[in-house]
């Protein structure tokens, strides 16, 4: 009789733990703060460097442009002795996805020597990043973003 106790007793203590637990569901709120607070911290740091990050892709997609403007301009050179007075004298088109970002043009010297210069204004959100120029003679600036 007193090993029947004994299980009995066992029994009913497993039974109410599995009864406590089974009520006890989900996360308590100072859980949730905690991770709440943390997200916060991880986007606090993660989102200005993701930030610089996408300027710095859309700085580089303006770049290629202007290097690619400026091969124009030489090819221009070659068959018209002398730069063409605009990007769309050209017959180049600044492709949407760098538009939408840069305000770009292209201008002939006024020098006796031929030469051009290219420049784009950074535009919207793009503007913290600043303006860039690349000349005929390779001048690029500013120096630190090329």
């Amino acid at each position: 009789q007193s090993l029947a106790n004994g299980i009995a007793k066992v029994m009913s203590s497993t039974n109410s733990a599995i009864g406590r637990h089974a009520h006890s569901r989900g996360f308590s709120l100072i859980e949730l703060v905690v991770v709440l607070a943390m997200t916060g911290i991880l986007a606090a740091i993660a989102l200005p460097g993701y930030r610089q990050h996408i300027l710095r892709g859309h700085r580089s997609a303006a770049q290629g442009q202007m290097l690619d403007i400026a091969n124009r301009q030489l090819q221009f050179l070659l068959a018209n002795r002398g730069y063409a007075a605009s990007i769309a004298a050209l017959g180049y088109a600044v492709p949407a996805e760098v538009a939408a970002r840069y305000r770009c043009e292209s201008a002939r010297g006024v020098d006796t020597v031929p030469s051009f210069r290219i420049s784009c204004t950074a535009i919207g959100a793009q503007s913290d990043d600043g303006d860039l120029s690349l000349s005929s003679g390779g001048a690029r600036s500013p120096a630190g973003k090329w």
